[in-house]
């Protein structure tokens, strides 16, 4: 499980360029970071640290799995 007493921030972004300078934005700026290349990813990091849906904050929803970038508008729930 990830200790930090730092706030943690969980990036998604599936191009590496675009993940890899907003990790570097975030860590600047204080944040502990975690990163995932997908949805499928971010949810086994969120899984794996023991976070559930539920207590991430209101409006923050995941994508049913599978679900392709292609996919990504019609596997909203």
């Amino acid at each position: 499980m990830l200790k930090s007493k730092r706030p943690v921030v969980l990036i998604v972004e599936d191009e590496f360029l675009l993940r890899m300078d907003a990790v570097d934005m975030i860590a600047a700026a204080g944040f502990e970071v975690v990163e995932a290349a997908n949805a499928n990813e971010a949810i086994g990091i969120l899984e794996a640290l023991g976070i559930a849906e539920t207590d991430l904050p209101e409006g923050r929803r995941f994508l049913p799995k599978p679900c392709s970038p292609t996919d990504v508008a019609g596997c909203e729930t």
